[in-house]
């Protein structure tokens, strides 16, 4: 009846932790299938090519992947951006990436705010190595200046 369906808080552990390895189970079987070169990590063309397969996009959608992001997908994954996919980040990329598309457009969110502060911190610095130079130029003019007798306050 109706009592046989309560489970108990160490059975739904047990489902989850059970659900959660044939997850990785299928990440990893999508990454050994992907990994055409066998080197242990993905390119661009190798997940480009992954993402054309239709039985390997069949897989992601198992896992709650939507496939439809594919270059924001890489970049998430690729997170020492070195433009490749280890297994270890494609397992993270895929477990954070699992569920509604909400949970990408947030990781989306987060890559694009990482990119613009790194630009930031550029144009931060670069602004203060033009206001150094600047500030070397009017020096060395004032000295100019005063060298050739003229009055820089007049």
């Amino acid at each position: 009846g109706a009592m046989k369906s309560i489970q108990s808080p160490e059975q739904i552990l047990r489902d989850e932790v059970e659900e959660m390895n044939a997850t990785i189970s299928r990440i990893n079987h999508i990454f050994e299938s992907s990994d055409s070169n066998c080197s242990g990590h993905l390119d661009l063309d190798e997940f480009q090519s992954m993402l054309n397969n239709p039985q390997m996009v069949a897989q992601l959608k198992m896992i709650q992947i939507d496939t439809a992001q594919a270059l924001t997908i890489f970049r998430l994954c690729d997170g020492d951006r070195s433009g490749t996919v280890s297994f270890e980040e494609f397992i993270g990329g895929c477990l954070r990436l699992r569920g509604s598309a909400r949970s990408t457009d947030m990781l989306t969110l987060l890559y694009q705010s990482d990119k613009n502060n790194k630009l930031l911190g550029c144009i931060v610095e670069e602004t203060k190595s033009l206001r150094t130079q600047m500030a070397r130029m009017l020096t060395s003019a004032a000295h100019a200046c005063a060298n050739q007798g003229m009055s820089t306050g007049a």
